[in-house]
This record gives structure tokens, C-alpha cells and sequence, in this order.
């Protein structure tokens, strides 16, 4: 058991619903599910149960809910004491100073952090941690890296963003085969993301119509544009409403980027883990 599990379940608890919750934490529903199911494994019986407002606690559930709240609020509290209030320097990548952080920028503001550097390659900011020249930063798909303490924040599900008049525009869903076959509009090709795609499609033998490389800025506005379809973050689909496009999950394939938070002091570390858990 870890301390991660057990403050998944008590935001569980407050929102009383895993959709709510889910949003809130930043990571998938089926995976905030996994994870109170593994509890319930663990502490050996059942602390939350459906009914026909959603979900509820069991009475255990109940009462572990009002043991462990408090102390969760006393650590917070604790840490919030004795935060060292010098600038914490933070890296990221677009998707993620655009449509992650700014829910936490209160907390983030009060714990003196500052978002200097915003890569589109998210592995370009390893070596500024080294440098000193960053406190810390989001990194995707890398779980550790020596001489670095680490923290995973969140599962992210790509959808695919479509023009409006695009024939699969017409469609409830698309397949991964579907969207690889079209004119793909993807980030550079150092990201991650255009280095999965195009592994994909020598994995599953489809030949696009044609590949479009530009900044992450600029990929949504040319699917809008008609350019072509593009793979999106669900942290970005989730939280833009753009005129032309429309997002449409993959029923078969389902790209997914697990997003972990870096640095090279354990106290920034958690200063951090701390102003973005709220």
C-alpha cells in the first residue's frame, strides 16, 4: 500500500462519484478504479458500494474516510509550514503549462513556482535539472532517471481531433487504423508523441496520405484549418473548445502517456507533489 492509493481514495470519498474524482486527479476512470480496488484488496474489504445516486461508502469505508482526512490535512498543513519559499523554477511542455497547470497555479503561486522554460520535447529539460538551471519538471514516459527523485502524476488518453468536415467527423468513434491512414498533422519529430505515431504505423503496415510536422501550438489549429487529423492529449481535448474540430476516442488502440514530476531535491520534490495534488 502507499500513500498515493490511500489520497485517491480519499478524493473518492469527498466527490462521492469516480467520473468527478478521476477529473479531478488528472488520470483515467478505469485507472482511479484499479487503484480503490487494489486498496480494497489490500485493507481487506469493501470501502465504497454503487447505489442509485452513484456511489457511496460502506460503513468501514465511512469510518476510514474520517481517520485518515485529518491526517492528510495535517501533512498538507505540515509541509505548507515548512515550504522553503525561495522560486522553484519549473519545466513542462505546452500541453502541460496550457491545460494542466493552470488548475493548480493558486497552490503553485503560494509555493513561489515559476514556469520558465516550456520545451515541446519534454526530455530537453533532464539536463537543465543537472545544470541547476530548473528545480523541477513534468516529463512524460520516463518513470525514473539516476541521481533524479521522481513522482507519477497522471494517465493521459489520446483522442483524435478531426476537421467538422472531414468524413470522419460523421463517426461516434474511429479506429487506429482509420486515423493512421489519413493525412496526419503531428508535433515535431523529436516529441514523443510524432516518434509513437510513426512507430505505429510501421508496426500496423498503413501508409498515411501524408505526414505534417509542426509545434504543438499550431496542431490543433490546422486540423481546424482541414489541414488533416491529429492525435491529441485528453488534457487538452478535455479543456479547449475550438470552432471546426471535433474530438473522437479510439476504440481499439488507445495511445496513452504517463506524465511524472522530476527534481533533484526531495523537498522541492514534495513541495510540489503537495500544490498540484489539490
Amino acid at each position: 500500500m502507499n500513500l498515493q492509493m490511500l489520497y485517491y481514495f480519499i478524493q473518492v470519498a469527498k466527490e462521492q462519484s469516480i467520473t468527478k474524482a478521476a477529473t479531478k486527479l488528472f488520470i483515467s476512470q478505469p485507472a482511479l478504479s484499479k487503484q480503490i480496488k487494489k486498496l480494497e484488496g489490500v485493507l481487506g474489504f469493501l470501502v465504497l458500494r454503487r447505489s442509485s445516486k452513484g456511489i457511496e461508502l460502506t460503513e468501514r469505508g465511512e469510518a476510514l474516510f474520517q481517520d485518515l482526512e485529518p491526517l492528510f490535512s495535517d501533512v498538507h498543513r505540515a509541509i505548507e509550514k515548512h515550504m522553503d519559499h525561495e522560486t522553484i523554477h519549473l519545466g513542462c511542455a505546452p500541453t502541460e503549462s496550457s491545460y494542466y497547470l493552470p488548475a493548480h497555479y493558486r497552490r503553485l503561486h503560494s509555493a513561489n513556482v515559476i514556469i520558465p522554460d516550456v520545451l515541446d520535447n519534454d526530455k530537453d529539460l533532464i539536463p537543465l535539472l543537472f545544470d541547476t538551471k530548473l528545480d523541477a519538471a513534468i516529463i512524460q514516459d520516463v518513470p525514473s532517471y539516476k541521481g533524479l527523485f521522481s513522482h507519477f502524476l497522471f494517465e493521459d488518453q489520446f483522442e483524435i481531433a478531426v476537421p467538422i468536415d472531414h468524413q470522419l467527423a460523421k463517426q461516434s468513434k474511429v479506429s487506429i487504423d482509420e486515423c493512421l491512414a489519413e493525412t496526419l498533422i503531428l508535433p515535431l519529430s523529436s516529441t514523443p508523441l510524432h516518434q509513437r505515431v510513426m512507430t505505429l504505423i510501421e508496426q500496423r503496415k498503413v501508409t498515411p496520405k501524408k505526414v505534417m510536422e509542426t509545434s504543438w501550438h499550431n496542431v490543433v489549429a490546422f486540423t481546424a484549418g482541414g489541414y488533416g487529423i491529429s492525435f491529441i492529449p485528453g488534457i487538452m481535448a478535455n479543456y479547449i473548445e475550438l470552432r471546426g474540430v471535433r474530438f473522437l476516442p479510439i476504440v481499439d488502440y488507445t495511445p496513452t502517456r504517463n506524465l511524472y514530476l522530476f527534481s533533484v531535491n526531495r523537498s522541492i520534490l514534495d513541495v510540489l507533489v503537495y500544490a498540484l495534488s489539490a
